[in-house]
């Protein structure tokens, strides 16, 4: 028997009709009916990485049992998803879950969206380091989608958060109510998207031998709080950018080398992830946002010390509030000149323009990004590159008093 370097799970039958477009070469058990086969994806060099693709029924045991049988080093859930209000995530997005907690579809659309006790499954961090750097450095899955993009949508993007994986499809029609959402909100705050096939990957995991390294890869077709799109050109491009996806993360930036290579070098893709990772976390860091506690009442001046100074009191807040953290400020309060304080501008506002860019690269977004920012600025010209773009739109935030915090809260907001 030979090694397997992968599992790939599918539920939707657009999804595993065109999974067979991600393999260089595919070998289903049984062409008739096929529901479980063998796919090869080679990388830049050696062997190919052996993949085992199954269209799951929705029986979460017996996709533990599946996933014992054949012990898979890693198995990634293909599915489509809906994406939670306020998120900002068109059809065609990339979600990979970095947290997937279970969510009892029967129960709580019958007796409320109420507390729960899911399980949650944990994503394995090596698959999302990997497909995290190769999405800093290389897009080139947004250019090897074959379904044409439909008019009005901007270029696809991958992003990360928590994926809740459904234990049953969604209905067609349905729709989440606004006191629905609001307990979702509740139960996971850090959500972004609900996978909606009934995938129940948490359950899977609660079910196997413990040893299951998992990930979900979720594509984006619409709002949970709209009636399910049943456009087929948006399903079709959704679907082939999920494919796109997969192909190029496996072929590029997997964290292991092929089972059957008998070489000791490490693929290119690993060492293009582990570069792309390392530079974003020394260049393209946003400044922290750190929780500021309520501050206790102030001392009267009856009660200080004539020879005492009075203290700075900054603004205050009865319930707390954001401190905004950057390089220049850590740098400078401990003493050290921060790299590229020459030119006046610092490391951090520089990375903050460079992360901006990256993740708002059109002026259509970056106006988005103004409005919802309230940064309004009619004069301000937004030709050019993203990098000039963003140079200005921030010189005008950090005019505008509070204008660098609320540009933040956006980021939060769209989950960056």
């Amino acid at each position: 028997m030979h090694a397997l370097d992968l599992a790939v799970v599918a539920r939707h039958p657009a999804l595993w009709d065109a999974l067979g477009d991600a393999f260089d070469a595919w070998h289903p058990d049984d062409p008739q009916r096929p529901t479980e086969g063998i796919g090869v994806l080679k990388p830049d060099f050696g062997p190919g990485y052996r993949i085992r693709a199954l269209r799951h029924d929705g029986d979460p045991a017996a996709l533990a049992r599946w996933l014992d049988r054949h012990r898979p080093q890693y198995t990634v859930a293909l599915t489509l998803a809906r994406a939670m209000p306020g998120k900002h995530l068109d059809p065609g997005d990339i979600i990979l879950s970095n947290a997937i907690p279970g969510f009892d579809w029967a129960a709580r659309v019958g007796r409320g969206v109420g507390s729960g006790a899911e399980p949650e499954a944990r994503v394995d961090p090596h698959l999302l380091r990997g497909a995290l750097g190769l999405d800093a450095v290389d897009q080139r899955w947004t250019r090897q989608t074959r379904a044409p993009r439909p008019e009005g949508l901007r270029a696809p993007r991958l992003m990360t958060g928590g994926v809740a994986s459904t234990t049953a499809s969604m209905p067609d029609a349905h729709a989440f109510d606004a006191d629905g959402l609001r307990a979702l909100t509740r139960r996971w705050p850090k959500l972004v998207a609900v996978e909606t096939e009934g995938v129940d990957l948490a359950s899977v995991a609660a079910r196997g031998d413990g040893r299951h390294r998992l990930a979900l890869l979720a594509s984006v077709v619409g709002r949970l709080d709209e009636p399910r799109p049943s456009d087929p050109g948006g399903l079709r491009y959704t679907v082939s950018n999920a494919v796109s996806f997969l192909r190029c993360w496996v072929r590029y930036a997997w964290p292991t080398r092929p089972a059957s290579a008998d070489t000791t070098q490490t693929p290119k893709g690993i060492r293009l992830g582990d570069e792309a990772v390392a530079r974003r976390s020394t260049t393209d860091r946003l400044p922290q946002v750190e929780r500021v506690p309520p501050s206790p009442a102030a001392p009267t001046a009856a009660r200080r010390p004539p020879s005492e100074p009075p203290k700075p009191v900054g603004p205050r807040t009865r319930s707390g509030g954001i401190h905004i953290v950057d390089a220049d400020s850590r740098a400078s309060e401990s003493g050290a000149r921060p790299r590229g304080s020459d030119s006046g501008t610092g490391s951090g506002p520089v990375s903050l323009r460079a992360r901006l860019a990256r993740l708002y690269p059109t002026a259509d977004d970056a106006r988005r990004v103004m409005r919802d920012a309230r940064l309004v600025d009619p004069s301000l010209d937004l030709a050019g590159g993203s990098d000039v773009r963003w140079h200005k739109i921030l010189e005008l935030a950090r005019r505008d008093p509070g204008g660098v915090e609320r540009l933040l809260k956006v980021l939060v907001r769209d989950g960056h």
